[in-house]
């Protein structure tokens, strides 16, 4: 008996190595995808899905009560994800992985069996996991963005209108966290922008193909919103995109107001675009390229809002002429002129050089300061310089002089000349009258400071004269009017 029982002892073990010998090899289930993931951050509930499939355990390493030990039911799945956030799908194989963090983290799957022996005495679980995936979601931030293009117009910080030494405004004109910089185009010009952004988590090498939106308006434009988008691939920290053009067409006029953009961004399969931020910066739109004094954001920022909506150059000139203010007895020196915009009154020919030199800055076709002298006869000139007065001879025997005393004015000093000047409506004695001469557009007006805008010089001297004299002298104690010969006044307009 007991040499049965030995036996049958020896027969159990030899039975149990043999279910031991035999028995599957434990094998891992997979994962698909089953690489390393880069997703986008999704604020619409999107997830990265996962699925496991096949593996197999090892059966438990107990020695069953009654072997053999068998499978008790299917096996299961059971997931594992750190650093980010996520839920089991509508089985336990599929598992989804929230996109509403940005971060990263490991998942992987592990494959359980329940094991009964012959004589259903449990033998708990064993398990068997996959091999882990690398998960990334992505979240992108703007941090600065560049203006360039065809009929960008660089220039500097203006502590006043007046001042030319500031610094220049550099790229980028807009930083995450501080106001946008000025920036400036003229008229019907394509903004291009570069931009640069910050990527969480750092991808090292990974990538992630994303598609930018770039929503761009001119504040006040008809056009509305233009849209642009862009494909790139972005990876590490930080990417920089150079040279994008919004495809926004600046209107064709002169404005000052503000460039807005809407930017968004979305990852290769996502169907809904995240918005990043919308970034402002001040805009100033000339008629055309400044110049003639240095480009300061102050200067062009008075031009383009003083000649604001303007689409032709002689209303945008008028615009800026209304900005003088005349005093004949106010003279400025040619580095001051940019007070007047500021409201400082001058004499004429400071007003009509303040205007050619404001008409640049806004990038308007240029004309010419020149001087309107009255002549005999209710008629006049137009000359380049302002010592292009009309003279005649006051010597003995010319023009009704009978000697060379001017009773009872006095002598005519060393010059045997007197000249013409002329009287205006405040009682002021004049030589000249200055203009800012601008032919545009087939037309030619005289800007005349103090007075009014003319077609013709002749209009413009009936507007201004009252009545001309013959004078020898002007200076600050009077005028030496010669009226021994006579007639005197020489006319009255």
């Amino acid at each position: 008996m007991k040499n049965k029982i030995r036996l049958n002892g020896i027969l159990v073990a030899v039975f149990t190595l043999i279910a031991v010998a035999v028995g599957q090899a434990e094998t891992k289930p997979s994962i698909t995808p089953n690489t390393k993931q880069v997703a986008g951050y999704s604020n619409t509930g999107e997830t990265l899905d996962f699925s496991a499939s096949g593996g197999s355990p090892d059966e438990p390493t107990t020695t069953a009560k009654c072997p053999p030990w068998k499978k008790d039911g299917d096996p299961w799945y059971e997931w594992e994800l750190s650093g980010l956030s996520g839920w089991y799908g509508s089985t336990d194989s599929a598992y989804q992985v929230s996109r509403g963090s940005p971060g990263t983290g490991t998942i992987k799957a592990k494959n359980v069996q329940s094991w009964v022996d012959d004589k259903g005495n449990s033998g708990g679980t064993t398990f068997v996991w996959s091999d882990p995936v690398d998960v990334y979601v992505v979240k992108l931030e703007l941090k600065e963005v560049s203006f360039s293009g065809t009929g960008n117009q660089r220039m500097r910080k203006g502590m006043d209108f007046l001042s030319e030494n500031g610094a220049m405004i550099e790229s980028p004109e807009w930083k995450v966290g501080q106001a946008g910089e000025s920036v400036c185009y003229t008229k019907g010009s394509v903004p291009s922008v570069s931009f640069k952004l910050g990527i969480t988590p750092d991808l090292g090498s990974a990538s992630l193909s994303v598609k930018i939106r770039i929503k761009s308006r001119q504040v006040g434009s008809s056009t509305g919103e233009v849209t642009k988008d862009t494909d790139i691939t972005v990876s590490g920290s930080e990417k920089m995109v150079s040279g994008i053009s919004t495809t926004l067409t600046l209107d064709n006029k002169i404005d000052n107001t503000n460039l807005k953009i809407k930017w968004q961004w979305k990852s290769d399969g996502s169907d809904t675009y995240i918005d990043l931020v919308e970034t402002t910066d001040l805009l100033y739109v000339t008629y055309g390229v400044p110049g003639g004094s240095e480009k300061t954001d102050i200067r062009l920022s008075f031009v383009s809002r003083t000649a604001k909506g303007q689409t032709q150059v002689h209303p945008a000139t008028e615009s800026l002429y209304g900005t003088i203010q005349y005093d004949p007895g106010v003279r400025l020196p040619s580095n001051q002129l940019w007070s007047m915009a500021t409201g400082q009154p001058a004499q004429c020919v400071d007003g009509a050089n303040y205007l050619r030199l404001a008409s640049n800055m806004c990038g308007l076709t240029l004309g010419d300061v020149k001087f309107i002298f009255p002549a005999p006869g209710k008629s006049e000139k137009l000359e380049g310089s302002r010592t292009a007065s009309v003279f005649r001879s006051a010597s003995y025997g010319n023009n009704g002089h009978s000697s060379m005393v001017n009773n009872p004015t006095g002598p005519h000093g060393n010059a045997d000349l007197e000249f013409l000047i002329f009287i205006d409506g405040a009682g002021k004695a004049n030589n000249y009258e200055a203009t800012y001469v601008l032919t545009s557009d087939g037309a030619t007006k005289y800007y005349c400071p103090g007075a009014a805008v003319y077609s013709d010089i002749h209009s413009a001297m009936v507007a201004m004269i009252v009545r001309t004299l013959w004078v020898w002298d002007v200076d600050d104690n009077g005028v030496y009017q010669c009226i021994a010969p006579g007639p005197w006044p020489e006319a009255t307009w």
